[in-house]
């Protein structure tokens, strides 16, 4: 169910002069924390839907640049938050409601809520100047960012919408699916037979480079029917595809739509938006597969034969879940566990240590980040390196193009592969130093808490007869 939350309208009465708004800890400031009145955006769309754990909310601001996810107590003080009520006020409310004092999961929510973009920006308690950032963690984030870059372009929902409407919502039709699953299963058995057999179709008359042609263009094709078949799920459930590019995932480029807004669908959808772009990689294969079995003989085989390997290779990359790709989204659809990767990172970071000290029983969850997270931290590792060797390549071709190079036009690409090589390169490199640092950190904040814990206990008192020789260290 889709709803657009109402705003309720602020009262336009202004405390008299000598009510003064007191902060928590009783000194008087109008800009206090506790004086501040959150308000809600306007446009904001809501959806209310059911998981494992019950009822939650997804809401999404008008522009559809932001979702958050609010549980059941997250979503009372949501509706609170009309720019009437102080954070006071919410407070009260959820203890009244709830039982419990809640002072920082209101002020968190708040935060999370206004850095998100759904609450009105106004002026916030404290002054309202902009903290200076640290110049490292400037040099930090620019990084992370290079790493995780995105190129996309908007406004293509329209034509989305179109391709749906024209055509597009047959392919979702109970006749069409049945066909898609078995051309899917069939074919791909029938090429992994022929895979594993001794036959192989004749190569191509185009020589090596016109086959490499083809294979990319066909590879190309492949790619837009993926990111399409999630674009096209998408509008199936009646959402919107707000953009679509490409984007620098660990210094590899690798294409994305942005299917962000079926978060306000439930579970199924979800599932299916993910699934739609692997599928449509087996489907592929498996035209080949059967096209290959009924004319092995065909000119073009070779050309479907490495296209169908190259298609079902794009799929298991597609379904690892340690990467953020399908795979990962399916996993965290199923499971239904927001910001999965995020989460078990930084359980691995503190919340595990603080299990194991306190010999705590682990939830559901518990397990779930201990595990995901390890093999997360290991995948990362093994993605730098292959992304350094990856672009090591790219640079020793470049350099030797370059030396090989007479001038003119050979000159200037090979300038400029050796430009990104190197970059890329440091990109990568300093990523595995920032790890190891914060890791570093995190071990001597944990040595001086251990350190701060053994200065306050009391000294052990010495059981002996005060009027009694010290026994020796090999006889105690």
């Amino acid at each position: 169910m889709t709803q657009t939350i109402p705003v309720p309208r602020a009262s336009d009465q202004t405390p008299p002069p000598d009510h003064q708004p007191r902060s928590l800890d009783g000194s008087a400031d109008g800009k206090s924390l506790a004086a501040h009145r959150p308000r809600a955006a306007s446009g904001v769309v809501c959806s209310h839907l059911v998981g494992r754990d019950g009822p939650y909310y997804i809401i999404r601001t008008a522009d559809a640049r932001s979702y958050h996810r609010l549980d059941a107590r997250d979503f009372f003080l949501w509706q609170r938050m009309d720019g009437e009520h102080t954070v006071v006020d919410l407070v009260v409310a959820y203890f009244a409601a709830y039982g419990s004092f809640a002072l920082e999961r209101v002020t968190g929510l708040t935060s999370a809520l206004q850095t998100a973009g759904f609450l009105v920006n106004e002026q916030q308690p404290g002054g309202g100047q902009t903290p200076v950032r640290d110049p490292r963690e400037r040099a930090a984030t620019g990084w992370q960012s290079f790493l995780m870059k995105q190129f996309a372009v908007g406004g293509i929902d329209r034509l989305v919408a179109v391709l749906y409407a024209r055509g597009g919502r047959l392919l979702f039709t109970r006749p069409a699916q049945v066909l898609f699953a078995a051309v899917s299963l069939i074919g791909v058995a029938l090429y992994v037979r022929l895979w594993t057999s001794a036959w192989r179709p004749a190569g191509g008359s185009g020589g090596a480079a016109g086959a490499l042609l083809w294979l990319v263009l066909l590879n190309l094709v492949s790619i837009l029917l993926h990111e399409l078949s999630h674009g096209l799920t998408v509008k199936h459930y009646g959402r919107e595809v707000r953009r679509a590019g490409f984007m620098i995932y660990f210094g590899l480029p690798v294409f994305f739509v942005d299917t962000t807004d079926i978060w306000l669908e439930g579970k199924r959808a979800r599932l299916a938006v993910s699934w739609a772009g692997p599928y449509s990689g087996l489907i592929l294969a498996g035209i080949c597969g059967i096209v290959l079995t009924i004319w092995p003989e065909l000119p073009i085989g070779w050309l479907l034969f490495q296209f169908a390997f190259l298609a079902l290779l794009t799929v298991f990359i597609n379904l690892n879940p340690l990467l953020e790709l399908d795979g990962y989204y399916l996993l965290m659809d199923w499971l239904e566990i927001p910001m999965l990767r995020r989460r078990s990172l930084a359980f691995l970071g503190s919340g595990l240590w603080q299990r194991l000290r306190a010999g705590q029983r682990w939830s559901r969850e518990d397990r779930i980040f201990a595990m995901f997270g390890l093999l997360s931290a290991l995948w990362t590792v093994y993605a730098v390196a292959v992304g350094i060797r990856f672009w090591q390549g790219q640079l020793a071709g470049s350099l030797d193009r370059l030396a090989h190079s007479a001038g003119g036009a050979d000159l200037l690409p090979a300038l400029a592969g050796l430009l990104i090589s190197l970059v890329f390169i440091a990109a990568l490199g300093v990523y595995p130093l920032q790890l190891a640092r914060r890791g570093l950190h995190r071990l001597v904040r944990f040595g001086r808490t251990l350190a701060a814990r053994q200065s306050r206990r009391p000294p052990t008192p010495r059981l002996t007869d005060p009027g009694a020789d010290v026994l020796p260290l090999s006889q105690r």
